[in-house]
């Protein structure tokens, strides 16, 4: 009995828990952005004229495979995720290195802006 709750646990771990996690927080509703995504790297200011309207982390969900967080993955699927929102611009806010003791991916945080006039 003991073997097949491991085994179902374990399966369940391995299915459910790997991937890269991600969470988007929006502040306004837009309709999807088609054009090119320009990304501020972090420590630069965002240009005059532009307006937050949401925020996204990315990381790890558990046994991510290696090339799915990579710093330059992440920011990818922040961009495919700008345009899906409507965003037009992203700014990285905040990178956390990979730690073979606490996550073997990138931790990232993002800001999604608008232009003012859009």
């Amino acid at each position: 009995m003991r073997k097949k709750i491991f085994i179902l646990l374990a399966s369940l771990f391995l299915f459910s828990g790997c991937g890269l996690k991600r969470t988007v927080s929006m502040y306004e509703t837009r309709q999807p952005y088609y054009g090119e995504i320009v990304v501020i790297p972090m420590g630069q200011q965002v240009p005059d004229g532009y307006k937050m309207i949401g925020t996204g982390s990315y990381g790890e969900k558990g046994l991510t495979k290696s090339k799915d967080c990579t710093l330059e993955a992440i920011i990818n699927q922040a961009r495919l995720d700008a345009k899906d929102k409507g965003a037009s611009l992203i700014s990285i806010m905040k990178i956390k290195e990979p730690n073979l003791l606490i996550s073997t991916c990138y931790q990232v945080t993002i800001s999604f802006f608008i232009k003012k006039d859009q």
